[in-house]
């Protein structure tokens, strides 16, 4: 029986899975948040008119692009159906925030909205899907995190309970673990996404050492911003 959602699930959270290629994709920003969920929120709440243009072009390419080559469909038929998705999604962006499509397909191209209402803004998040739905899109197609200082508590060992300032860098999460945490925002288990994501990155930053830093480590601040691409 599935737990209240303000409560961990049951089942193991934390799923282990063999490396993969990151996916395509996935928007950008430098988010500033104290903890691993301040992070996973800001992902939508920081997120302007622009970046939702953006996102949802590359979302829309990416559904359509999977859509095609699932249907056997050959690949200048998949790149067609993919700017086709991407044009209609430009113009319900437009639509949404009240502008024309050419201002919409300048944002999507990375270009800066101008000073638009909240409203706007939330109209065209809601018709994505709401916050929680770009939270989990952005998560799971997550390629690389870059991160600057980070104090972790060390949580095993003769220095258990001490904490530490690492600074992480460029790190490359699992991508089928990325993908997992993408499921528990979507459902709705923030707590379980949280405590998996801040396994994710310990791990990822542990990778070249061959360490999976989150048996004895615990991300408790980040110091500085963090890039998502």
């Amino acid at each position: 029986m599935r737990t209240s959602k303000n409560q961990p699930r049951k089942e193991p959270a934390r799923r282990r899975s063999s490396k993969g290629s990151p996916p395509a994709g996935g928007g950008s920003g430098s988010l500033l948040g104290r903890t691993v969920g301040d992070l996973m929120r800001g992902l939508s709440s920081q997120m302007n008119l622009g970046d939702l243009a953006k996102w949802a072009a590359d979302r829309a390419v990416r559904t359509a692009t999977r859509a095609a080559r699932a249907s056997g469909k050959s690949p200048k038929q998949s790149r067609a159906a993919a700017r086709h998705a991407r044009a209609d999604a430009i113009r319900s962006v437009a639509d949404k925030a009240g502008v024309s499509t050419a201002t919409a397909r300048r944002w999507a191209r990375g270009g800066t909205p101008g000073a638009k209402s909240s409203a706007s803004r939330s109209k065209v998040q809601r018709s994505l899907g709401g916050a929680r739905a770009v939270r989990s899109d952005r998560i799971s197609s997550t390629s690389a995190v870059t991160m600057g200082k980070v104090r972790v508590l060390i949580k095993s060992g003769p220095e258990a309970g001490r904490v530490e300032e690492r600074n992480f860098g460029h790190l490359q999460p699992d991508r089928l673990t990325m993908e997992h945490v993408a499921e528990l925002v979507a459902e709705g288990y923030d707590a379980d996404a949280e405590a998996l994501l801040g396994d994710a990155l310990l791990d990822a930053y542990g990778a070249e050492s061959g360490q999976q830093m989150s048996d004895f480590m615990e991300i408790v601040e980040i110091i500085d911003p963090t890039t998502w691409s």
